[in-house]
């Protein structure tokens, strides 16, 4: 999970358990030494640090998961064109946690449900050209895409024709999560809230041009 930063004035913020190990708490006088995603950094906001290369970025907890999902999505749509990809298609799926009928020991035991298709979202995407030699796209900003990197190398090392990349939200950051009901309680503050717990899927299909 990413590393989650809070900032106080005065001291730090505690629950009934003492100190909060979820949060690393840290004063305000050593805020500058941190990039928002937009704004300046507020006392008692619980940011999320972005996992990317170079400078901290925070974003706003209640921001981070249709932010990251956005910010991920552009950069695999980066990578598949600066490959050279002459086909690019992207879908949305949702899925959605259901309790099911086995019992281990007491309460049920959760899994994934049915993944369903998504009416339309501001990811469908769709792309018919006549593609181009491959470059190389560079390093890759956001290191939790899960076969990325796997995919560059294929393309460029080994003439690879189609990739089929997924990139999930990020549920324990949703609005009803456990998480973010503990830091409320504790009386910090998650920004704007986002979606509940629907995972959000979009999986990003590429074909590429014989070389």
């Amino acid at each position: 999970m990413s590393q989650l930063v809070s900032f106080y004035e005065t001291a730090p913020v505690t629950d009934k358990r003492g100190l909060l190990t979820d949060v690393i708490q840290r004063p305000m006088q050593v805020r500058s030494g941190y990039d928002v995603v937009e704004g300046e950094v507020v006392p008692r906001v619980v940011y999320v640090q972005a996992p990317i290369e170079g400078r901290p970025l925070l974003v706003p907890f209640g921001q981070y998961d249709a932010w990251s999902l956005r910010q991920r999505f552009e950069e695999a749509l980066r990578v598949m064109n600066t490959l050279g990809a002459c086909e690019i298609e992207c879908a949305t799926y949702s899925a959605r946690r259901n309790a099911v009928a086995a019992r281990v020991g007491v309460g049920p035991m959760a899994g994934w449900g049915k993944v369903t298709r998504t009416q339309s979202t501001d990811f469908d995407y769709s792309f018919s050209g006549s593609g181009a030699s491959p470059r190389d796209p560079g390093p890759i900003r956001w290191t939790n895409i899960p076969g990325l990197d796997a995919a560059k190398q294929s393309v460029l090392l080994n003439g690879g024709r189609r990739v089929e990349i997924t990139i999930e939200s990020e549920s324990e950051f949703a609005a009803d999560s456990d998480l973010a009901r503990r830091l409320k309680s504790a009386g910090l503050v998650l920004g704007l809230e986002g979606r509940t717990q629907a995972k959000t899927l979009l999986r990003i299909k590429a074909e590429f041009p014989a070389v």
